[in-house]
């Protein structure tokens, strides 16, 4: 098989004629694909298994029409057994993962455990369900990027891209980001809780008031009306150390087994922790907001202490030094790669 033509066709710069000559060969014999080294440098850790009832949906989605020509065809054909094995996102932890049987092909993610879950989608956003919290995205959702948020409250952490927006929907409301970080959740039965991390944020109302716009910059949170689109700025109180401490020792009692958090007046020690909790109870703590772009730390599990009287600075220090990561901070956004 022709080199240049081979790499011309994997990044997608042949012409018809060639495409049609490589997809002619690659489905034909297979030793000629298997020679194709292009999964060779990918580490076991990097590889995510695609759940069958994915590749069969985005298999349908791609060739639901059956008017492509048969040089089409056989490009489609080749270019889905070079990737359709690794197309997927990132599953973290055991949390549900349903794909709707409704027409157009939607996918659902929804936590149901008790403890904040971390998801990569498709465009390599990211997202933080709190427990029973639950969201879906189309299958086409790398040209549409439009998430229907559910239910329970939901941290987005979304990749810039000005030609294809960021769109949440959640109960009439559309919140439109652009390389941001926000969280959406319900403040009480009549008002929803907006809450900009860090960017910029354009939040619409998808029923009534459609020409009417709330933008939202910097670090800023809203209690937005459902019905009639007012909205009143929270305040950002400074976080009051002792009583969020207090708090958090209360929280533990409830939702963690004595043999993994042991908490006191000064000190708390954690063992065998998931990541996540982790993560989760560090931004109470310390009033910050974690973005965590390396996937798999999420799967591990902290074993360590943190005083009370911690430096933030400090501790990240320590806890990037064990998992081989590195951390930066700005205005309370914690990066962790």
């Amino acid at each position: 098989m022709n080199q240049d033509i081979l790499e011309k066709f994997l990044s997608n710069k042949c012409s018809y004629k060639e495409c049609d000559s490589i997809a002619e060969r690659l489905t034909s014999d297979l030793q000629a694909l298997d020679d194709i080294d292009l999964f060779e440098n990918i580490t076991e850790q990097e590889i995510i298994p695609t759940l069958d009832f994915e590749k069969e949906a985005f298999l349908k989605l791609v060739l639901k029409r059956q008017i492509f020509p048969t040089y089409l065809k056989k490009i489609l054909v080749a270019a889905l057994i070079l990737i359709v094995g690794t197309l997927s996102f990132y599953k973290i932890g055991m949390e549900e993962f349903s794909m709707n049987n409704a027409s157009p092909i939607t996918f659902t993610l929804a936590n149901n455990s008790s403890s904040s879950k971390w998801y990569m989608l498709p465009d390599s956003s990211r997202v933080k369900l709190q427990p029973n919290a639950k969201l879906s995205y189309p299958a086409d959702f790398l040209l549409d990027r439009k998430i229907a948020q559910e239910q329970g409250e939901i941290t987005y952490y979304v990749l810039a891209d000005s030609a294809r927006p960021f769109r949440v929907v959640y109960q009439g409301v559309q919140t439109k980001a652009l390389g941001t970080i926000f969280t959406i959740a319900d403040y009480n039965q009549e008002n929803l809780l907006i809450n900009l991390l860090e960017g910029k944020v354009v939040i619409t109302d998808q029923q009534i008031n459609r020409d009417k716009q709330i933008m939202l910059t910097g670090r800023e949170a809203i209690m937005l009306n459902k019905e009639d689109f007012t909205y009143t700025k929270l305040s950002d109180k400074a976080t009051n150390a002792s009583k969020t401490w207090a708090s958090e020792r209360k929280m533990a009692r409830v939702n963690f087994p004595k043999s993994s958090i042991s908490w006191s007046n000064e000190v708390v020690l954690f063992n065998g922790v998931p990541n996540a909790d982790l993560f989760s109870i560090i931004e109470r703590l310390f009033g910050v907001t974690i973005d965590v772009r390396q996937a798999q730390m999420m799967n591990g599990n902290f074993t360590g202490e943190v005083l009370q009287t911690d430096n933030l600075e400090n501790f990240l220090t320590n806890f990037c030094q064990i998992n081989g990561c590195e951390f930066s901070i700005h205005e309370q956004i914690i990066l962790i790669k």
